[in-house]
């Protein structure tokens, strides 16, 4: 569970190393945690976040599309702490995410994985039976 909800944590994020520069093709490798298991890849992106979301993406059953994105600081100086809040819709419901990170990537992978934790707890609840990904 959440430490800040009652919202089962099924996806975790274990590790993220994201690349990206002006010459550069944009690639995450990430590891994420799906119920007990662990799933590791890499995949590239339009940009460093368009990489992260698509190999998330690659490891669930549904297909979220991005309605909102938002990054604001949470505290000031070279070490602020950015909160990044990400709006989706999945199978016509719309769920929000947040994640907080000294590394605004890192926010960004921690607040998509909060919003399908979300979007999973909610869908289950109204269908009355469990989520089976497809990995």
């Amino acid at each position: 569970m959440s430490r800040f909800s009652q919202i089962p944590t099924v996806y975790e994020l274990e590790y993220l190393h994201v690349v990206s520069g002006s010459e550069l093709i944009p690639s995450a490798t990430l590891r994420l945690r799906v119920g007990e298991e662990v799933f590791q890849l890499a995949t590239s992106g339009d940009g460093p976040v368009d990489a992260i979301y698509t190999g998330i993406n690659e490891l669930i059953q549904y297909e979220p599309e991005v309605k909102d994105y938002e990054i604001r600081s949470v505290t000031r100086g070279q070490d602020a702490l950015g909160e990044v809040s990400v709006k989706l819709e999945i199978n016509g419901e719309t769920v929000n995410g947040r994640g907080t990170s000294t590394d605004v990537l890192e926010a960004s992978a921690k607040a998509y994985v909060d919003a399908l934790n979300r979007a999973r707890y909610h869908l289950e609840n109204q269908s009355g039976e469990p989520i089976t990904d497809t990995v």
